[in-house]
C-alpha cells in the first residue's frame, strides 16, 4: 500500500512540476512576443512620424518671406497656392526651388528675382525667402534675328514679346551686325523708334 501511494505522489509531483515548468515557459514566451510587438509598433510610429516630418503636408504652413535689395522692403505672407510643394521632402524642395530659378518666369525675372532658397523645412512650418534687386533690370526688350527676321523678346531673351515681320535682307550691314549679338531696350518708346527707324 505504501508502494502504491508513493508511486502515485510521484506521479503528482512529476505532473506538478512538468506543470508548472509548461506554464513558466508558457508565460515568458507570451512576454517576448508582446515586447517584440511593443517593440515593432513602436518602430512603425516612429516611422510615421519621421516621414511626417519628411514632407509637406497639407496642413503645413507656408510662409513666403520677399527682400527687395533695391529698395530694402521686406514683406511676410502666407503661400496659399502650394500644390507644387506637397508631398516633396527638404531635398524635393530644394530641387524645385533650384528649378524654378532655371525656368524663371517672365514677371519674375522682370521683377529682378536673384534667389529663391529654403530658410527652414519641418512639417509644421516652411518658410522660403525670394530676394530681389529691382535696381537690377535696366532693359525691358531685347532684339535679335530669329529666321531672317527681327524679333522682339522681352529682357529674359526667350519669351517673344513681338514678331515685327521685318526682313534682315532691308537693313544695313551695321544694324545687322548690332542684332547678331542682340540689343537691349531700356522701354516701349525706344523700342519703337529702334522698330520705326527698321521699317523706313
Amino acid at each position: 500500500m505504501k508502494r502504491i501511494f508513493l508511486y502515485i505522489f510521484s506521479f503528482f509531483l512529476t505532473a506538478g512540476i512538468l506543470s508548472a515548468a509548461y506554464f513558466y515557459s508558457y508565460q515568458r514566451t507570451v512576454e517576448r512576443t508582446r515586447k517584440h510587438s511593443n517593440i515593432i509598433e513602436a518602430e512603425r510610429i516612429k516611422q510615421v512620424d519621421t516621414r511626417k516630418q519628411d514632407i509637406v503636408w497639407p496642413e503645413t504652413q507656408c510662409i513666403l518671406e520677399t527682400y527687395d535689395m533695391g529698395t530694402g522692403q521686406k514683406a511676410t505672407e502666407k503661400l496659399s497656392e502650394r500644390e507644387e510643394l506637397l508631398g516633396r521632402n527638404r531635398e524635393e524642395v530644394i530641387a524645385y526651388l533650384a528649378a524654378y530659378m532655371e525656368e524663371l518666369p517672365l514677371e519674375e525675372f522682370q521683377k529682378g528675382l536673384l534667389s529663391y532658397e529654403l530658410l527652414s523645412f519641418s512639417a509644421d512650418k516652411l518658410v522660403l525667402r525670394k530676394t530681389y534687386d529691382s535696381g537690377q533690370v535696366k532693359y525691358e526688350y531685347y532684339i535679335a534675328l530669329f529666321d531672317n527676321e527681327v524679333v522682339v523678346y522681352y529682357s529674359d531673351k526667350k519669351t517673344v514679346f513681338e514678331y515685327t515681320g521685318i526682313s534682315a535682307e532691308h537693313l544695313p550691314e551695321t544694324e545687322l551686325r548690332k542684332l547678331n549679338y542682340g540689343i537691349y531696350v531700356k522701354d516701349q518708346e525706344e523700342l519703337y523708334g529702334i522698330l520705326e527707324n527698321y521699317s523706313s
